[in-house]
């Protein structure tokens, strides 16, 4: 199995660009050379925009490592013949304690039904000026402002009342915009052609510079009371993110 851990620095690290692979933190397959740049200037990172994934033997694992390690996994495992990038297997979803909350309902991992509209034109209309490249069957965008996400709620792409991931719901988010029409949100879209396609929130941006000065104290405040516990949360002087899923 090629490749060391993430904790030995080297900018030369590079996967075999047709060995698959699975991210233990988005839990999704994807090959070689699909990864990111990692923090020591090799490419070690998660393939997908929206995850924070990073470190052979880390966080990245060979595709087939984990039911090796976990033998009651080997069924449900895919085969390599099936693996695509973009698949998703999560292996606590067949565990009650980790896929039930409290009163029983499935945990919001990941979007349990899909978005209603399919006018595909028009989500262009709304997040074609903010998309990013395509990463398997997802569409990463940032910079999305209060009224393109009421928009994408009116209309029926985005889920109202289902958070991804333990994060906030896009309810939720859109009340934090338009209280704060500085920040801007930041997520996917799951291609039409899987079960679960929408438009997905991963996370809340801020550039503090662009909140007048008396404002600042306030906002973090809010920033961190909102979005303290939903995922990873970083605050500097000039930049507030929080992100999950």
């Amino acid at each position: 199995m090629p490749g060391r851990p993430f904790s030995e620095p080297t900018a030369t690290f590079r996967f075999d660009p047709d060995q698959w692979l699975w991210c233990l933190h988005c839990h999704r397959f994807f090959q070689g050379r699909e990864a990111r740049p990692d923090r020591v200037g090799g490419m070690q990172s998660c393939a997908f925009a929206d995850c924070d994934g990073a470190g052979f033997g880390v966080d990245l694992l060979a595709w087939d490592d984990w039911p090796r390690q976990n033998p009651d996994l080997r069924a449900s495992w895919p085969v390599r013949s099936d693996l695509r990038t973009g698949l998703v297997l999560d292996p606590w979803s067949a565990d009650p304690d980790e896929t039930d909350d409290d009163d029983g309902a499935p945990s919001p991992r990941t979007p349990a039904r899909p978005a209603p509209n399919r006018d595909l034109h028009r989500l262009d209309a709304l997040l074609g000026a903010i998309s990013l490249d395509p990463v398997g069957d997802l569409t990463p965008f940032r910079g999305l402002d209060g009224p393109s996400l009421a928009a994408l709620l009116d209309e029926g792409f985005a889920l109202p009342d289902l958070p991804y991931d333990g994060g906030p719901t896009a309810t939720e988010c859109l009340a934090f915009l338009r209280q704060w029409p500085q920040a801007w949100a930041q997520g996917h879209v799951v291609a039409p052609t899987r079960a679960d396609y929408g438009v997905v929130l991963t996370g809340i941006e801020c550039s503090v510079r662009r909140v007048p000065r008396d404002d600042r104290p306030a906002l973090r405040a809010a920033f961190v009371q909102r979005f303290g516990l939903v995922g990873a949360l970083y605050c500097d002087p000039v930049e507030l993110t929080a992100w999950w899923g």
